[in-house]
């Protein structure tokens, strides 16, 4: 296990590595949204379709992050990605913050592969 900036990485089988990155988000422009989010990429087999396999991703405190299209986005580079999020809908960010304290993200993979990544 190491970390590629702000993304974990694992092993995920023989042939290819993960890299998983939990957070929260603050959209500033538009509509204004805060939530959690999740994305998970392919590390070192740029041929291993990553959208073949199943995949949940759950808060404790919030329940299901639901998968979304990647943003055209091209500093979010080229490697094969998955993105899930959920919105809250509080307003106030301090409010937010206390509520997803001690919150554990739970990615789950159908290969049997489960992480827990705990905000403390």
């Amino acid at each position: 296990m190491g970390t590629d900036r702000e993304f974990t990485l694992l092993k995920f089988n023989d042939i290819t590595d993960i890299g998983i990155e939990c957070g929260f988000y603050h959209q500033f422009v538009g509509d204004k949204e805060r939530g959690l989010t999740t994305r998970i990429r392919i590390k070192k087999n740029r041929k291993f379709d990553l959208r073949n396999i199943k995949v949940m991703v759950k808060s404790s405190k919030l329940g299901e992050l639901k998968q979304r299209e990647l943003p055209d986005i091209p500093y979010l580079d080229s490697l094969p990605t998955l993105l899930f999020d959920k919105q809250i809908k509080i307003k106030r960010r301090n409010k937010v913050f206390k509520l997803i304290e001690n919150d554990t993200i739970t990615v789950e993979f159908d290969n049997g592969m489960k992480y827990q990544f705990v905000n403390k």
